[in-house]
């Protein structure tokens, strides 16, 4: 361990959105970030502003060595009214609690990420009335997602002008680094890659009936939100192109209920495709290690270029291969046939290729799986960025 010796006491992050039941990758780079700031000796601290959907959740409490608290009440069902009432409580709440640590002579680090506009303007006043550091946390350009007058103006305002309002960007990728040099070229920042626990245990027993209904089958896998279709309907045309009848697809999605329903009947008649979801941790590493390999196609969209799957840090610590294109974020960390197999463009035949051979070369396959591994461990293994992180907040 990495012991802080700097200005900054303490780490706080002010959109913990249900942490630590909320298990969203936002939720999961979240926690592996404060893993690793643990690791330096910070004391970190995850302040979320939404009631927690799970009854038995304490209001305040630790997890992994974590310290949470919650500012609203459980969820119910409550009135529009009660809700905004609800939410300047928090907000109310959030602003005593900084307050206090101000008193105490505690010096944070205030981590946010995307919020309402007028919120970044805001937080930067508190920060600078508190005398804290505010820092912004990117994982993707909000722009290409928004949708409606009012959301696209506060996605513009985002992506293009909040980053004057901070000491410090931690963005994901190239791309959202090269948005926040555009106009603010000597603001700093730090990437910070995707995240994985490369030492992390799983319940066996959790996993054994899983095991048991797809070990003995050749299977590729594909995980994701269903909020995705296109990217869905992607993997599936390039799985049922392959036409080999020993072969499962094994899709595990999330999201709404009834829309992974209508999914899993449209293509659960092809036979060799299963579709899965609300599995345990254990049970989809489980899948992550028995797969052939997984897949991970990244339309050419800005969207796709901007952003990089935490999945990705994920399968690689499974030691199987992984099968993607070259775009975005991919070109600075795999090659192909080497830590990875990276097609060249988003095309349904390539990725059909790609799936063929690794059928036909499982040796070479799982060699690429364990060089794959072996990168992540090095790249992408949270305590990896201990170091690195602690010494940018202390630069700022």
């Amino acid at each position: 361990m990495t012991m802080n010796t700097g200005c900054v006491n303490r780490i706080v992050f002010l959109s913990g959105s249900g942490f630590p039941d909320n298990k969203s990758a936002y939720v999961n780079k979240l926690t592996l970030m404060s893993k690793a700031l643990l690791e330096s000796g910070y004391h970190t601290v995850i302040l979320s502003k939404s009631a927690s959907k799970n009854q038995s959740v304490k209001r305040h409490g630790f997890h992994e060595g974590i310290e949470y608290l919650y500012l609203s009440g459980n969820k119910s069902k409550i009135g529009r009214v009660t809700q905004f009432l609800s939410y300047l409580r928090a907000h109310y709440r959030e602003l005593v609690y900084l307050i206090r640590l101000s008193k105490r002579s505690v010096k944070c680090a205030l981590i946010m990420s995307y919020t309402p506009a007028l919120m970044v303007i805001y937080y930067w006043i508190v920060a600078r009335i508190l005398k804290h550091k505010l820092i912004i946390s990117i994982m993707e350009y909000h722009l290409s997602t928004a949708s409606g007058f009012t959301k696209k103006v506060n996605a513009y305002f985002f992506d293009h002008l909040s980053y004057g309002f901070c000491d410090g960007v931690i963005p994901i990728s190239h791309y959202l680094e090269d948005v926040v040099r555009k106009r603010f070229t000597h603001k700093p920042t730090l990437i910070l890659p995707v995240l994985a626990d490369y030492h992390i245990s799983v319940d066996t027993a959790d996993s054994l009936t899983l095991i048991s209904e797809l070990g003995a089958q050749k299977y590729f896998l594909y995980c994701a939100g269903i909020g995705y279709r296109d990217t869905c309907e992607f993997v599936t045309r390039s799985f049922i192109e392959l036409g080999n009848p020993d072969v499962k697809l094994v899709m595990v999605l999330s999201g709404h209920p009834r829309s992974i329903a209508e999914f899993r009947n449209q293509y659960e008649k092809y036979g060799n495709i299963v579709v899965l979801s609300d599995l345990t941790y254990s049970q989809l590493y489980s899948c992550y290690q028995n797969a052939l390999a997984l897949l991970v196609p990244l339309r050419e969209q800005r969207k796709d270029e901007a952003r990089f799957p935490q999945k990705i840090a994920e399968y690689l610590s499974s030691a199987r291969p992984i099968i993607t294109n070259g775009f975005g974020e991919i070109n600075f960390h795999f090659r192909d046939k080497d830590n990875a197999f990276v097609v060249d463009n988003y095309n349904e035949s390539m990725f059909c290729e790609a799936m063929n051979f690794v059928l036909n070369n499982p040796k070479i396959a799982e060699g690429i799986g364990l060089r794959g591994r072996e990168y992540g461990l090095s790249h992408f293994h949270y305590q990896v960025h201990s170091t690195r992180l602690m010494s940018f907040i202390e630069s700022l």
